[in-house]
């Protein structure tokens, strides 16, 4: 039902709208729990014009509600805000390299450091007197100059998709902004993993010192390999004693996907460590990672403030100029950076 009958069973135009952000969730594959009931008979034409009469309370010409819909930030308000959950699980579905990445908050676009904590937390025996000792907790190595990067993009729709009620061609466009930025992080978490920055202690994050990468230059991710990734995530150091971290998870360049796989098989590791493929990484190059929440060694960036860590959005946007139709305003704030060394094998197989 749309036109002048749904406007009938609506109180008023205000109700109307309020279903609107539910219609643009649901049409984009959301699943909305209690939907608003006038959401499954709307069209797109029926909220331009209801956009439209709010700027034009007292016209009742559709033709004229419909430029005037258009030409506010009305539509483009209510589209960003029922596409922005879309964006989010598009993102995460995408994202699969969160799944070994530690996040950390900064507070806006300035350089930052992260301060790691070496901190003297080993439990000892209280004496008769009930005597308990102090521990300290100390600047460890950590990393300087971490830095957030904005990107954004305006894309617009034009009058004929939105009143022609061309859904399909619309969200099909808005569909691919979170899986791009998901991208677009990985790219950044790549970089950071290959720069082998200096942490503020002064030394690199991988040396062969500190028991992080593989000693054979050859080495690559088959059975032999990952035993040496675990044998070195369970010896690397801190405070004087092994950490004992377990392998949690392999990433790897495409070449090296498929003897990833059967070599977790072979050991009987593929149902406990995750493999996350990564086209963005050099030739040859594959990573072991204990769980980030035992020893963060590479970081993630948001925002202070983003509640939901997903570091894309859709917003409203003007018209653009000389444009017939509205637009949509998209942003991501990304970046990635080494914060650790302890957690983490780095190994480079000639393929």
């Amino acid at each position: 039902m749309s036109g002048p009958d749904l406007f009938h069973l609506a109180r008023n135009d205000k109700e109307l709208l309020v279903a609107a952000e539910d219609f643009f969730s649901r049409k984009l594959g959301v699943d909305i729990r209690n939907p608003h009931p006038l959401s499954h008979d709307l069209t797109l034409d029926d909220i331009v014009v209801a956009c439209g009469r709010r700027a034009r309370p007292h016209d009742n010409d559709r033709r004229t509600l419909r430029a005037a819909g258009l030409s506010t930030g009305d539509f483009s308000s209510y589209l960003a805000a029922g596409a922005q959950a879309l964006l989010a699980v598009r993102f995460n579905q995408q994202a699969q390299h969160l799944r070994w990445c530690w996040r950390f908050e900064v507070r806006d676009f300035k350089p930052a450091t992260i301060a790691a904590v070496d901190a003297e937390t080993d439990l000892l025996p209280i004496g008769e007197l009930a005597r308990i000792e102090h521990g300290y907790a100390r600047t460890a190595a950590g990393r300087e100059g971490i830095q957030l990067v904005r990107y954004g993009r305006l894309i617009k729709f034009s009058r004929h998709l939105i009143l022609a009620d061309e859904w399909d061609l619309i969200a099909m466009q808005l569909a691919t902004i979170g899986p791009n930025a998901a991208r677009l992080q990985a790219t950044h978490v790549a970089e950071a993993l290959e720069e082998n920055p200096t942490l503020d202690d002064g030394a690199p994050v991988f040396h062969d010192d500190y028991g992080n990468q593989a000693s054979n230059v050859t080495a690559r991710p088959d059975a032999g390999g990952l035993a040496l990734a675990q044998q070195a995530l369970r010896t690397q150091m801190i405070g004087g004693r092994p950490v004992n971290l377990a392998l949690e998870h392999i990433v790897v360049e495409p070449a090296l996907e498929m003897a990833a796989i059967a070599a977790l098989h072979s050991v009987g590791l593929s149902e406990r460590v995750t493999l996350t493929v990564m086209p963005e990484l050099p030739s040859g190059r594959w990573f072991a990672l204990a769980d980030p929440n035992l020893a963060p060694t590479i970081a993630v960036l948001y925002l202070k403030g983003d509640r939901q860590q997903v570091p894309v959005r859709v917003e409203q946007a003007k018209r653009p100029p000389n444009f017939d139709g509205v637009g949509v305003k998209t942003t991501a704030e990304l970046g990635a950076a080494m914060v650790g060394r302890v957690g983490i094998y780095r190994g480079q197989a000639s393929v």
